[in-house]
């Protein structure tokens, strides 16, 4: 390889750095030299001029997937304070989709500060807007919410909430959970009165 080494730095100099293509050129010369020592030094060589060699099977970066409806709808449920930089760049791409999308997401918007008694607006206006929408999905669930709209507006309005509720069936429901086939209603219920 000592031999070669100025014909070496002259073909990197000219810009041929492909060391398949030169080990080729030499061995047809009558050079005998193993493609791997070749390889490694043009490596070298390289390296000692200040140029690299771009990989030919480097690993590619992955193009940005399309993020997915649950994946869109996490991030729009997540309050805008602890939503992430790349969460609310996937919505402001979504709302700069088309001006009919905007309309609906500014409504369901509404609709969260609503429910989240963040907002000033009333149940009725949101309603009427709703109603007007060109959207049908938003139309339909203003329609469902219209046949319930007291109810929806108790929760929205009133400071009262069924979580306790709610708790207390879940925690029952895992006590019988656990002692399912094993024992009857006496013992369910020494359980329940015993761990309050």
């Amino acid at each position: 390889m000592d031999a070669h080494r100025e014909w070496v730095d002259i073909q990197i100099a000219e810009g041929r750095i492909n060391a398949a293509e030169l080990h080729r050129e030499l061995t047809a010369r009558g050079v005998q030299l193993s493609y791997a020592t070749f390889r490694r030094s043009v490596t070298n060589r390289l390296g000692r001029a200040g140029k690299t060699r771009p990989r030919v099977n480097a690993a590619k970066t992955r193009p940005n997937r399309r993020p997915s409806p649950r994946q869109l709808s996490f991030d729009w449920v997540r309050r805008p304070e602890k939503r992430t930089v790349e969460a609310q760049a996937r919505l402001d791409k979504v709302r700069a989709a088309s001006p009919d999308l905007t309309a609906a997401l500014d409504l369901a918007d509404d609709f969260k500060s609503l429910i989240r008694k963040q907002s000033r607006g009333t149940l009725q206006d949101w309603l009427t807007r709703a109603e007007a929408s060109t959207c049908p999905e938003i139309r339909h669930f203003a329609e469902g919410i219209r046949r319930d709209e007291s109810t929806v507006n108790a929760a929205i309005t009133l400071p009262w909430s069924n979580g306790p509720v709610e708790g207390h069936v879940n925690r029952l429901k895992l006590i019988k959970r656990h002692m399912y086939g094993r024992a009857g209603f006496a013992l369910l219920k020494a359980r329940v009165l015993n761990a309050a």
